[in-house]
């Protein structure tokens, strides 16, 4: 027997970014996502969520889907078929105070069964069996309003299921494109004759009383959308004036302030948790507006940046339980914005802006003592970041414009010595260095060092404790500068050939705290120590890493070296994943899958202020808690610009922030201040199988009644 279960977690794909260059400008930005594929992109005119968490999506023509996170369930009309939905044509959708879903169409009401997964079609009596558009829907009382198009407003009493029209009192027949209830039990009709309410009394539709005597036609502007804000004001999106804020007092209106964003219909109004509003419009974007109605931001399409909206056509809004914000378009689908999805910040390279990194290749990340970003890309040079401004200056092969001297576009590593010197090593032409307060680089290659360089292709650069410069290569093994003398070494004598370090790929060397150097290559890890008389005693790792993962070459090829602050030594693997060496108790301590690290390329590694291990590699990035041994894994699903980060491309910097470069970019986080979903996952029962056959209750031999 096969049960199906469904986790609800909302998994978001095909990102895009309502942003300009930083995610952390002032005025708010909305990071909209495209769900999984699955729907039609035919018009969403209505979105809601039941009480289970399931997202109804309905559309214009293509039916209702049901959505749980991860798989669509479609309902469509079916001839000859009672059960199912009466049309696909779907305008409008209510879940009522008892959690019944009721589903508005082009052909009348429906009611979702959720026992048996099908629909009732509820007839108005009134009209004989014709054919009712329900445009909106809403509840007091025990009593649901129905809004129509051609036959104005219904109650449906939801204990004798009678309905009864409600008639204008002066004998029209308007569209009721929406219905809301403020907290009062003010019922309001957004209608294509105007702004109306329902009088209980005379139980009749009637133009609210006017506090504009001179403004006879103020309520005679046709509406498409409303909305009961938090502090029970009243909102209207019209055809064509903008929007309309009615303030309630009293259980009446006492002022009118208009809002002509467009002259465009306003289709959907929501509100956010700050009390800030989304409003959406036909062909004019989506709106953000504050609660007084001031504009923040006007989202718009634009074809040729891919971090704009889809479309400028917004048909349908609305936030869910866990403030998410989905949108729904003509003729794009469904996007949603989440919070918890944005938890990574980004700098990016956008081809349409000047002002972003010259490609996405981040290979190196260092902030100078002013607060400025030096990045290292493989094939743009090296970008300046002035975080304060968001403002780029470009440093490259091509471009002399505030720094001269670069040679090359393709860097690897860079790195800020403690004279503030800036090192940058190419892939192709070797080293090249910036002292402080100059503009032009200085380069040491191998053909201007006179052979004392044999490779052009510098992989990390480091300073010891004197004051040297350490500098790993490209299969020919270490170096060391000493900016005083300006004598480079090669280190390819005694134990560095023993070891095969001297035609090593010398991937990272860091110094430790005791002053000690580390030196990760493809062949291993080696722990280089200088002695009183100058010399330098090597002690090699291969073996006790070769034994723990069982002689498996991907063990000692190394990719990524750190130094905790409890003085651990984390090695970074290709293939074989991450190892902690302790070096009081000589003996290493292996991080796997077992464990729940899914990395097994370790290209980078850093440390938080509260001592968790961050690693980035081909799976995105992971958090390591070292107390708890909980591994936390974040992929382009949780906001990511790419899964794939370059080796030792990582930073923590004075105010704790951590930042990764990426093939795509850098990501850039404070981990405090992550938002993480701490909410416990549903779990429902969505489908029982028998022998890989699906099976419907109240069906013959079916062991389901429901």
């Amino acid at each position: 027997m096969q049960l199906k279960f469904k986790i609800f977690s909302f998994w978001l794909f095909s990102t895009f970014l309502c942003v300009n260059f930083f995610a952390q400008q002032k005025a708010q930005d909305f990071n909209f996502v495209s769900i999984r594929e699955g729907i039609s992109k035919v018009g969403i005119y209505t979105i809601t969520q039941d009480h289970y968490g399931f997202i109804w999506i309905g559309t214009n023509g293509s039916g209702l889907y049901k959505f749980d996170g991860i798989d669509y369930t479609s309902y469509k009309f079916k001839n000859q078929d009672s059960t199912s939905l009466n049309s696909n044509l779907i305008f409008s959708s209510y879940l009522s105070k008892k959690n019944n879903l009721w589903i508005g169409t082009e052909d009348g009401l429906n009611l979702y069964d959720r026992n048996l997964d099908q629909f009732i079609d509820y007839k108005i009596d009134d009209l004989n069996g014709a054919n009712i558009s329900v445009l909106s829907i809403n509840e007091k009382n025990n009593k649901l309003y129905i809004g129509t198009r051609l036959y104005g407003l219904f109650e449906l009493d939801l204990e004798t299921k009678k309905t009864r029209k409600i008639f204008t009192n002066d004998n029209t027949y308007p569209a009721i494109n929406s219905i809301k209830i403020d907290k009062d039990g003010v019922v309001f009709l957004g209608t294509s004759l105007g702004l109306r309410i329902l009088d209980t009394i005379k139980f009749q539709i009637v133009k609210p009383s006017n506090p504009v005597k001179e403004k006879a036609n103020i309520f005679d502007k046709p509406i498409q959308s409303l909305l009961i804000d938090s502090r029970n004001n009243l909102w209207a999106g019209t055809y064509n004036y903008g929007v309309y804020k009615y303030v309630i007092q009293n259980k009446s209106i006492n002022k009118i302030i208009n809002l002509p964003l467009t002259q465009k219909r306003i289709l959907s109004i929501v509100e956010l948790d700050d009390s800030s509003l989304l409003v959406g419009s036909e062909n004019d974007g989506l709106f953000h507006l504050s609660l007084n109605g001031d504009l923040i931001k006007n989202y718009t399409y634009n074809k040729i940046d891919k971090n704009s909206i889809r479309s400028n056509s917004i048909w349908s809004l609305f936030v869910d339980k866990n403030k998410r914000i989905w949108m729904g378009y003509y003729n794009k689908g469904v996007d949603v914005s989440d919070k918890l999805y944005n938890k990574f910040n980004k700098i990016e390279s956008l081809s349409d802006n000047k002002n972003s990194l010259q490609t996405g290749s981040v290979s190196g990340i260092v902030k100078d003592n002013s607060g400025k970003l030096w990045v290292t890309m493989d094939g743009g040079g090296i970008d300046v970041v002035d975080v304060a401004t968001s403002k780029v200056k470009h440093i490259n092969a091509n471009n002399s414009t505030h720094y001269s001297g670069i040679t090359s576009d393709y860097f690897q590593t860079i790195f800020i010595d403690s004279k503030q010197t800036i090192w940058a090593g190419s892939w192709d032409n070797g080293i090249f260095f910036l002292k402080k307060g100059e503009k032009k680089f200085r380069n040491i290659n191998i053909q201007n060092s006179k052979g004392k360089l044999l490779s052009n292709a510098i992989l990390s650069i480091v300073e010891d404790k004197d004051g040297i410069i350490w500098i790993g290569t490209f299969y020919k093994g270490l170096y060391s500068y000493n900016s005083q003398t300006k004598q480079l070494t090669h280190y390819n004598t005694g134990e560095f050939v023993k070891y095969n370090i001297s035609t090593s790929d010398v991937r990272k060397i860091i110094v430790d705290s005791e002053g000690v150097i580390w030196a990760g290559t493809t062949s291993g890890l080696f722990r280089i120590k200088k002695q009183k008389d100058g010399r330098f005693k090597i002690k090699s790792y291969v073996k006790p890493m070769s034994n723990t993962f069982n002689n498996h070459k991907s063990s000692i090829h190394l990719l990524s070296l750190f130094e905790s602050k409890n003085g651990f030594i984390w090695v970074g693997t290709r293939g074989a994943g991450l190892y902690r060496y302790d070096k009081k108790k000589d003996e290493f301590k292996w991080y796997n899958k077992l464990l729940g690290l899914n990395e097994e390329n370790i290209a980078s590694i850093i440390e938080d202020e509260e001592n968790n291990i961050w690693v980035g590699g081909n799976s995105g990035i992971s958090k390591i808690n070292t107390t708890t041994k909980k591994v936390t894994n974040f992929t382009i699903n949780d906001g990511l610009l790419s899964d794939d980060f370059n080796f030792n491309s990582v930073l923590k910097d004075e105010n704790e922030v951590l930042y990764f470069g990426s093939y795509k970019g850098i990501n850039y986080f404070n981990p405090k201040k992550m938002n993480i979903n701490t909410s416990v996952p549903s779990l429902y029962l969505t489908d029982l199988k028998i022998f890989n056959k699906r099976i419907t209750p109240n069906t013959e031999k079916s062991p389901l009644s429901k």
